[in-house]
């Protein structure tokens, strides 16, 4: 009981502690008595003041710092300690990425402790993009990452070739502190600072990607075109078709349907990309430092050379291709019997996109008599997986996408709803079930590999989602399973609340990450998962490949490394990972904001998707784009904030802006540089609100 008073309140004195505890007057003394126990037993620490606190509070903490586009802080803390809040003044020159040591300063009730950064452990990234000013004996680089808050002073013969306007990289050779900016020099230019094209490129190697490879790796790639497929399998004459978005190039996966007597055998076929790419090699070091490929809204930056990730290793049509394949034996209740690993070669009879497969699907076109039914047999077999895996607790979370279109000289035209069809679907369950098959075979062989790994719900963020969500009626315990919040999220559907319970579900997750170890997924409901599926693109799945191979499949590979350097490895795909969401994120923000400059004064129909203390988030439902309507921005009445009802309410005139709610809003402005969509009420009729916007779905990264 104290020690969640002191969780939750941060450190107090002991006359403090009982009042929060509502310890009586006359059993305060043997309280006390009790809390300098616990000291001398060091199970609490006191501080300066006579502060009682928890032991690991009492001193300074390290961590991870990343910023907001406010310039807020937040340090998450080693070891699985949360995170600590950083405002900007106490940053101390502390850039994103810097691993910091913190010191916590206040523990306000019901929110993240406060710190300020005491010290730079480890330096991170030193490389950022921006716009190049010239400034007479000096130039600057004004951040297009909205994280550094700060300008880089640029020397006037430390600025390369760049001009005044121009987007530039530039690398941080003085870091600054409180009183000075930092000091850089310029290394690349990128291009003229307003051409779209220009700014996509900015993102990504703001972000610590590389746009090309190296010629060594280039080099190596090119030297495996003559490279013999090895003993294997010969499937080539299997009925075999990758389903994917219809512009993709790196075909990872693609699957095969066999009936038998009991049900079906799916054939999961996965590139082979362990066969070419060595461990430790120059390909290898590359696709490690990169992580994962990165897809903006105008190009890939991939994790392997083209020569491998969009033709060697690339199962496109027509071609006979290495695979790493899984069997199932699945009933027609969804039950997977048996599971059998092969070396392969394949040949792809088909190259489906989504809406291709979709229309087999609902039998508005035909392909082929064989190729239809493989799609419709698919369709049947993941509907009964995923009605099992539902059944067992697992989350069915889907949120809606945007889908930037682009005009042939590649400017931002528009953004709209992707939808999520069935055949989304499809393919998302039988590589989930490859998935968790191969996650099983590896924790059988007691394996060195990565496993992905979700930890439950915990802390502020489930304490405000038990509140909303019994707020509406939903009986919710205090420590939920997956299943608890699935049996929410399915008795709001198709109800006023669908919207409201499913966003309330998904803030109080946590981010999905690799670990060396397999722990439970709370998303999915197993404790036996791993990503095996997409090794062109994803590097921890190139490793769990060699995993199966070495020790399962017992074909000659070098094994992956086991203890400190496995954790380091899946620390640093987790970031990387990260990184390229928040540059995938940010191509898509930088197409929206040059699209609504175009639309500033104009109304539009949108539904409130979040709400803080300072406003609510509105999404508009065409075109598909999330601005701000603060506060200041609803009229001459004093909003207050409701977080236990996640709302907005005006004092004066009772108007309420809650989430789920549907309402007009006005475009107000545009910021290109803060990449930030602003919104007003029109008049009080908006405030009313209208009809907002339906259809595709996305899903977290599990």
């Amino acid at each position: 009981m104290i020690r969640k008073a002191l969780r939750r309140g941060g450190p107090g004195k002991p006359k403090e502690l009982a009042r929060r505890l509502g310890i009586p007057r006359a059993a305060y003394p043997a309280f006390r008595d009790r809390l300098k126990a616990l000291v001398e037993s060091g199970e609490l620490a006191r501080k300066r003041g006579g502060r009682i606190t928890l032991p690991s509070e009492s001193k300074r903490r390290s961590g991870l710092l990343t910023v907001t586009r406010g310039g807020h802080g937040f340090v998450r803390l080693e070891g699985g300690g949360g995170e600590v809040f950083v405002p900007p003044e106490a940053l101390g020159g502390a850039l994103p990425g810097d691993r910091v040591s913190v010191e916590i300063t206040a523990y306000p009730p019901g929110k993240s402790p406060v710190g300020e950064v005491t010290d730079i452990l480890d330096a991170g990234p030193t490389v950022l993009s921006g716009r190049y000013e010239a400034a007479g004996e000096v130039g600057f680089v004004i951040p297009f990452d909205p994280r550094f808050r700060r300008d880089l002073l640029v020397p006037r013969d430390a600025s390369g070739e760049a001009k005044h306007g121009d987007m530039v990289v530039a690398e941080i050779t003085h870091r600054g502190n409180r009183r000075h900016g930092p000091v850089g020099q310029v290394t690349d230019v990128l291009g003229p600072a307003g051409d779209p094209s220009v700014q996509s490129l900015a993102v990504a190697r703001g972000r610590g990607f590389d746009i090309g490879f190296s010629e060594e790796v280039v080099r190596a790639a090119e030297a495996l075109a003559d490279a013999p497929l090895g003993e294997r399998e010969d499937r080539t004459e299997e009925a075999v078709v990758t389903i994917d978005p219809g512009d993709a190039r790196d075909h990872d996966d693609a699957i095969s349907v066999e009936p038998t007597e009991e049900g079906f055998t799916v054939g999961v076929h996965i590139a082979d990309v362990a066969h070419y790419v060595a461990a430790d090699g120059p390909i290898d070091r590359e696709a490690r430092k990169r992580g994962t490929s990165v897809y903006l809204v105008d190009r890939v930056i991939p994790m392997l050379p083209e020569a491998l990730s969009t033709d060697l290793c690339s199962l496109v049509p027509d071609k006979v291709r290495p695979a790493v394949s899984v069997y199932l034996d699945v009933k027609a209740d969804g039950r997977v019997v048996g599971t059998r690993f092969a070396r392969t070669a394949i040949r792809n009879r088909r190259k489906l996109s989504y809406e291709d497969a979709q229309a087999i699907i609902d039998r508005g076109t035909s392909v082929s008599a064989e190729i239809d039914q493989l799609v419709r047999s698919a369709a049947q077999i993941s509907r009964a997986l995923r009605a099992r895996r539902l059944s067992r607790g697992a989350l069915n979370l889907e949120f809606p996408e945007p889908r930037i279109l682009l005009d042939e000289s590649g400017a931002p035209v528009d953004s709209i709803e992707q939808p999520h069809l069935e055949s989304h679907s499809v393919i998302e369950e039988l590589m989930l079930a490859a998935n968790e098959a191969v996650a099983r075979a590896c924790l059988r062989a007691k394996a060195p590999s990565p496993y992905r790994i979700h930890d439950p719900p915990s802390g502020d963020s489930l304490d405000q989602a038990l509140g909303l969500l019994r707020g509406m009626g939903y009986a919710v315990p205090d420590d939920p399973r997956p299943a608890d919040f699935q049996r929410a999220l399915t008795q709001s559907k198709d109800t006023p609340q669908q919207a409201l319970v499913a966003w309330t579900v998904l803030r109080a997750l946590k981010r999905a990450c690799y670990a060396p170890a397999a722990s439970l997924h709370f998303g999915l409901a197993t404790s036996e998962y791993t990503h095996f599926t997409s090794p062109i693109r994803r590097y921890p799945d190139l490793l769990v490949h060699r995993t199966l191979l070495a020790k399962v499949m017992g074909v000659g590979q070098k094994a992956v490394p086991d203890g400190e350097e496995l954790a380091a490895i899946c620390t640093e795909a987790s970031e990387r990972e990260r990184e390229a969401e928040a540059a995938e994120r940010d191509s898509v923000l930088l197409c929206q904001v040059e699209i609504m400059s175009h639309h500033v004064g104009e109304v539009f129909d949108g539904r409130v998707t979040g709400v803080t203390g300072f406003g609510a988030f509105i999404r508009l439902e065409r075109p598909f784009v999330e601005g701000l309507l603060h506060v200041s921005q609803v009229g001459d009445d004093y909003l207050d904030f409701d977080p236990a009802r996640m709302e907005l309410v005006g004092r004066r005139t009772g108007m309420r802006l809650f989430l789920g709610q549907e309402l007009q809003v006005q475009v107000s402005r545009v910021d290109r540089e803060e990449r930030r969509i602003e919104f007003s009420l029109p008049d009080e009729g908006g405030r009313t609100g209208r009809r907002g916007g339906r259809g595709g779905r996305g899903r977290p990264g599990w």
